[in-house]
């Protein structure tokens, strides 16, 4: 919840410096971006029987009309191009470029991965129009693995010179035996005088189906976050609570088909704070193609509707 909330900060304000602001802003945050575990969206055996070596996202922006009798969805922002993956021959994401001004490159991540596809180091790259990379505000992370699971994500400091832990932005985890994690460590570098170092603890209660995860900044308690899950250990609920005061947050629903595919997620801001659009309450419903992969994500709130469509190739 911390990692996302800075990035988001960092991505709006890169995005209101080389981006055209439209109403959709923030709509593939919370499917698409912040995070590296893209085979739960797209699996690589799907990917790779299929043949499939790369996939563009578009989205077209609809608003409801402020007459209450006019029931009919307005096109504000007519299709253009979102989003785009590249695969490799085994089916594992090997980068992810997104694009701004309705459909000009703005930024890449590119993955280097080992023989078994464990990511191993990703790097960030501002583009052109013409979707060449500048030289300038690069970012490299660097991963380490441990029996098929990330342990640390680590960026590089200026010229991509590895710094020592206490003058990194760096994420740690741990796992029990049943591979689920139990902690989690994030720290940001902002100078000598200006850490900020956050720590989460897990629990899980296989009784009832749930867990409780404590975040301290510090020996101060951060947040609490309870999560229930299905017979299928997938998240069915979340409840994210002020540490301080003990208020709830946001609150976050899944809910799955019979063949436990995503279909809808639901989020639910009472008191985070957010310069998207969509004031942090919005609806994502999915729909699958007939190979199983993800074919349309339509993120909804207030009277705006974006519908995200998803080609492969």
């Amino acid at each position: 919840m911390i990692k996302h909330l800075i990035l988001l900060f960092f991505s709006l304000a890169a995005l209101n410096l080389f981006a055209q602001y439209t109403i959709c802003d923030c709509c593939t945050y919370a499917p698409l971006e912040f995070r590296d575990d893209f085979e739960n969206l797209f699996p690589p055996e799907i990917i790779q029987k299929n043949h499939i070596h790369e996939l563009t996202i578009y989205t077209t922006s609809k608003r409801e009309s402020k007459n209450s009798w006019d029931t009919i969805l307005k096109t504000v922002d007519y299709e253009f191009k979102e989003m785009a993956f590249q695969f490799n021959e085994d089916g594992y994401v090997m980068s992810q470029t997104l694009f701004g001004d309705f459909g000009k490159p703005h930024i890449i991540y590119e993955y280097t991965r080992n023989k078994k596809n464990h990511i191993l180091a990703k790097n960030f790259y501002y583009l052109d129009s013409l979707g060449t990379k500048y030289d300038f505000m690069q970012q490299k992370w660097i991963y380490t693995q441990a029996k098929g699971r990330i342990v640390k994500v680590k960026e590089l400091g200026p010229k991509f010179v590895k710094m020592p832990d206490a003058k990194s932005n760096y994420s740690s985890y741990k796992y029990n035996k049943l591979g689920r994690p139990i902690e989690e460590v994030q720290q940001y570098y902002f100078g000598e005088n200006n850490i900020s170092y956050y720590k989460s603890e897990i629990v899980y209660n296989d009784s009832m189906d749930s867990s409780l995860t404590t975040t301290k900044r510090k020996d101060l308690l951060h947040s609490s976050t309870q999560i229930a899950y299905n017979r299928n250990n997938q998240p069915t609920n979340e409840k994210y609570f002020d540490g301080e005061t003990g208020t709830l947050l946001q609150e976050k629903i899944w809910n799955y088909d019979p063949n436990n595919r995503l279909v809808r997620y639901q989020v639910i801001s009472t008191g985070m704070g957010t310069e998207c659009p969509d004031g942090g309450s919005f609806t994502d419903v999915y729909t699958y193609s007939f190979l199983n992969l993800i074919e349309t994500i339509t993120h909804s709130y207030t009277n705006v509707t974006c519908v995200l469509r998803f080609e492969y190739k």
